[in-house]
């Protein structure tokens, strides 16, 4: 899988299954022959760049059972520790579930000691919601990754973003639309993420316009944008605001996000002459040093400002 991803200067987290749930894990042995051949200078020295992460740990806090959850904890730290042995340069991450940490936040200490990297993921699309749903998209998509950062920042850990890219494979959910994962990922983008992944399958039994082979050409259409938009190190630039509207710019880029229901019209500063706004076929004015525009609800406008 490593060598596989090096081909395309991919990046891979490695999943190792340790007693972190509902299942056991591998062998303490196991555990550490699998993180030893990756990091086998001989062997894999080539594809070492290729190597991301390491994850275990998969909503380990999903029990009403204090002394179990006190255990899942206790196995996660010592996996941590056992991995830590070996390979002092892959941080370690364990995703979470954005409603366990909405509604309950006194077991968080309990897992922070055993990762490097809090992933947290969140899957509001339910069958029912309707697209771009207002309480599913402000609360748990905005403040799904609101949460995750100020947690991650409280206990000065770096975090991971990882939006819906699966539904009716899974009981009462649905596919997300495109507008639902174009607001899902640049809500986390504009709040700071450094990194956003998509948890995708590839169930058949769906038709329609819900169905799985829709989702794989809406996340090549995000890579696409983003890659146009050029914004990476954009999480680095300050996170600023015009009215309700929340947005980063990098360069001649301007990423802006509206998360909320409503429809505003707002200035933003920028530098230069105009804008074209990305794969919106039109573009706008840049008038007493500021790009005016309206913003329907949970918009997303991406400015490439000519200076």
């Amino acid at each position: 899988m490593v060598k596989e991803a090096a081909k395309y200067g991919m990046k891979v987290i490695v999943y190792l299954r340790c007693n972190d749930n509902t299942t056991a894990g591998i062998s303490d042995a196991d555990f550490l022959a699998v993180v030893n051949a990756l990091n086998d200078p001989a062997t894999y020295a080539p594809y070492q760049s290729s190597l991301y992460m390491w994850m275990f740990g998969d909503e380990p806090e999903f029990t009403s059972d204090a002394a179990a959850r006190t255990r899942r904890a206790a196995r996660l730290l010592y996996s941590y520790n056992l991995i830590k042995t070996v390979d002092k340069v892959h941080p370690v991450v364990t995703s979470f579930d954005f409603n366990s940490f909405a509604s309950s936040r006194q077991w968080e200490l309990e897992f922070m000691n055993g990762v490097d990297v809090v992933g947290m993921h969140q899957y509001p699309f339910y069958s029912g919601y309707a697209n771009l749903n207002t309480s599913t998209m402000t609360n748990d998509v905005w403040g799904a990754w609101k949460t995750l950062i100020s947690v991650a920042n409280q206990y000065g850990k770096g975090y991971i973003a990882t939006g819906q890219g699966f539904g009716e494979g899974w009981p009462s959910m649905r596919y997300p639309s495109y507008e639902e994962l174009r607001f899902q990922m640049y809500a986390a983008i504009v709040q700071g993420a450094p990194v956003y992944l998509w948890w995708m399958d590839t169930a058949n039994n769906v038709s329609g316009n819900s169905n799985p082979a829709l989702v794989p050409g809406y996340v090549g259409r995000l890579m696409t944008e983003l890659k146009t938009a050029n914004v990476a190190g954009i999480q680095n630039s300050p996170q600023m605001q015009a009215g309700s509207i929340v947005y980063r710019r990098i360069g001649n880029t301007i990423i802006a996000v509206n998360p909320t229901a409503n429809t505003v019209t707002v200035s933003i500063p920028a530098t230069g002459t105009s804008a074209n706004v990305l794969n919106e076929s039109r573009s706008v004015t840049v008038t007493g040093g500021n790009v005016t525009d309206t913003f329907t609800k949970f918009a997303v406008h991406i400015y490439l400002v000519t200076p």
